[in-house]
């Protein structure tokens, strides 16, 4: 089964290391209040791949998310700013899936 890392306050993950996936079933990641995991890092090495949801006004703005090669991630961002300034380091032959699902949700990430 994947591992499921989700915030249950506000802030919680706020500029917080969330280490390295390296369970082979995969992570979930559920950044599900404002400002949840703002500035946050986090690396996929899963090779079943990641999954980052983030679903509210900047939940994710300014993280920095890592791929090592050969992993998948799929990032969801359903609200405005949700994934504002976020930044993939892609690494090797990884597969990115983004899902910008409102308008201005995705602005200027790299």
């Amino acid at each position: 089964n994947p591992s499921i890392i989700e915030s249950t306050a506000p802030v919680q993950l706020f500029e917080q290391d969330w280490g390295t996936c390296n369970n082979p079933d995969g992570c979930i990641y559920k950044c599900i209040h404002d400002v949840t995991c703002f500035d946050s890092t986090f690396r996929c090495n899963s090779s079943r791949g990641c999954n980052l949801y983030c679903t509210e006004g900047d939940s994710c703005k300014g993280m920095v998310v890592t791929t090592d090669p050969a992993t998948s991630i799929t990032i969801i961002c359903s609200q405005k700013d949700a994934c504002k300034q976020l930044r993939l380091d892609v690494i090797g032959s990884s597969r990115v899936e983004i899902h910008c699902l409102y308008q201005q949700s995705c602005l200027e990430m790299e």
